[in-house]
């Protein structure tokens, strides 16, 4: 029988359809569409999975694709198959189906045809497709030979046996339907009507999966991958570069604001109704340029650490002690110290050390900045020294590991991990999770701790006030507000204490400012961590929630 496709497709494409025509089976008779929600998953007993195989190596053979699902998701109506995150059969009735990801790693399953791109960016949309949008049937002769239908699509076809669409420069399908009827019906109606029904498109609610991995395609993705990294850093060098001015503008205001101020406490009354609200205005204006300053000193040194590392920001970083040599170009023998540890290395061990064990057990779930927080005890290296600097740099480089989702505005959990995702890590030994001997204790006791909440300037923000008279100093308060920044995974800082600049015996008070709602947390932190035992919590009404008072917990 001579292939009539040779009229209207290269000989490549014809040879390699006929090669899948020879080397597969046809399933029949699907009906449905697959199911918009998707139930959770459950895993697959180990009889499941040799039934699965079976059912597939019987459908399919002997073009199945070698799969070994450990998930599956129960509906009330059609059951899926995973194979880790990807779905790759879809079971109804009894009836198995590909999904486009098993069809992208197995294209010859199931019978091809090839459609034109206005019927692709149709069928993409939403429709189905037509026997016009079959490439290749406006070269039907005429009158049409009696064969026409099964040249058209390949040989004899049945209605509802499963087809994959694809387009006329791309090899993996972007759709899955089924015949609508059969070839003999298609010859009696001719191309009116609807050929093939589609079940699932590229971009449905059944996600397709990973792309097999091609080298033109890798190399297209790792050049958008490097171009949208390229953009990311330039957007983010400029918006910190406008923050920082916008930071110093405000500080030059709130400076000439406070110096206007003086000069109206020595001008003569009376005052006009304005110049007594500036004056009234003087303690919010101070307390607002002390958390300027705070600002201003946090955006400066972030700055500073990304400048040491431009030219290296694609590199790990190594720390060599001070007093070490620089490397030599001859091989060192076997005396000589080994090199020190790569910290990049050693944080992402760290990190995933501690994200296995707090899933282990019950625990299906973890607080990211908890994460990050035992992390850097464990590994002792905090993520600012790393290559990535910040937290979310680093969850960014690993998301494909990770399941997250946001409680609330600055707060995420860790749901799942892909362990078969997640990049080779040398478990560390959580024995050696070093002492934290740098705890400050209250030497004496003092008056009440006030930690109260506030909006700066359009900020939630969590002073604490009051811990001079519990005999910390200035380097305590420092101390504490790093230990605030390491936990919370928030900005803290050390600043002047609003009032206290004119008291008779000129010593000077500090205020712990961190940025957020964290109130009961460091009040708790405080009593157990800290032996401050006298801690009031204050903050207007309906500020703190109940998921800000359950955060970090």
């Amino acid at each position: 029988m001579v292939d009539g496709r040779r009229r209207w497709l290269s000989e490549d494409v014809v040879r390699c359809l006929q090669r899948a025509e020879a080397s597969r089976r046809r399933p029949c008779c699907f009906d449905g569409r697959l199911s918009e929600k998707q139930p959770p998953k459950k895993l697959l007993k180990d009889s499941e999975k040799r039934k699965f195989r079976q059912e597939v190596e019987r459908a399919f053979s002997p073009a199945c694709v070698e799969v070994s699902p450990d998930r599956v998701a129960r509906g009330r109506h059609e059951t899926v198959f995973f194979d880790g995150e990807a779905p790759l059969f879809v079971s109804r009735n009894g009836e198995l189906v590909p999904t486009l990801c098993a069809l992208r790693a197995c294209p010859w399953l199931v019978r091809q045809l090839v459609v034109g791109d206005q019927a692709r960016a149709a069928i993409v949309r939403g429709a189905e497709l037509f026997a016009p949008g079959i490439l290749g049937a406006a070269a039907i002769p005429e009158p049409a030979p009696p064969s026409w239908a099964r040249d058209l699509c390949g040989g004899p076809f049945a209605k509802g046996e499963l087809v994959a669409l694809v387009e006329t420069t791309e090899w993996m399908p972007f759709a899955l339907g089924k015949f609508a009827k059969s070839d003999d019906a298609m010859v009696e109606e001719g191309l009116r009507g609807v050929a093939v029904e589609v079940i699932s498109r590229n971009g449905d609610t059944m996600p397709a999966g990973d792309l097999p991995s091609l080298d033109g395609l890798l190399r297209r993705t790792r050049d958008r991958v490097v171009l949208e990294s390229d953009r990311f850093r330039a957007e983010e060098a400029v918006a910190a570069a406008r923050a920082l001015e916008g930071l110093r503008k405000d500080k030059r205001r709130l400076e000439k604001t406070l110096r206007a101020i003086d000069d109206l406490k020595e001008r003569p009354p009376p005052l006009n109704e304005d110049q007594r609200a500036k004056l009234d205005r003087e303690d919010a204006t101070r307390a607002d340029l002390a958390v300027a300053d705070a600002r201003l000193a946090d955006a400066l040194l972030d700055d500073d650490d990304d400048d040491d590392d431009d030219d290296d920001d694609d590199a790990a970083e190594t720390t060599l002690p001070p007093e070490a040599p620089p490397p030599l170009e001859e091989p060192r023998s076997s005396e000589e110290p080994s090199p020190p540890e790569d910290v990049d290395v050693r944080f992402r061990d760290a990190f995933f050390t501690v994200l296995s064990g707090a899933f282990r057990g019950k625990k299906k779930s973890a607080r990211l900045n908890e994460i990050f927080a035992a992390t850097a005890k464990l590994g002792t290296i905090n993520v600012k020294d790393t290559r990535w600097k910040k937290a979310a740099r680093f969850v960014d480089e690993v998301s494909d590991a990770l399941v997250t989702r946001e409680l609330s505005p600055g707060v995420t959990e860790i749901v799942d991990v892909d362990w078969s995702r997640a990049p080779d890590f040398e478990p560390l030994d959580l024995t050696t999770v070093p002492e934290d001997t740098t705890t400050k204790k209250a030497t004496k006791r003092g008056h009440r701790v006030t930690v109260s909440v506030r909006r700066v300037r359009n900020n939630n923000c969590t002073f604490v006030d009051g811990l001079d008279s519990w005999g910390f100093s200035e380097k305590d308060l420092r101390a504490i507000a790093a230990t605030f920044r390491s936990r919370f995974a928030a900005s803290a800082s050390v600043a002047p204490r609003k009032g206290t600049e004119d008291n008779r015996t000129g010593k000077q008070f500090w205020s712990i400012m961190v940025q957020g709602k964290y109130a009961d947390q460091i009040a708790t932190t405080l009593r157990v961590n800290h032996a401050v035992t006298d801690v009031q919590v204050s903050a207007p009404k309906g500020l703190l929630t109940k998921q800000d008072r359950k955060a970090n917990v």
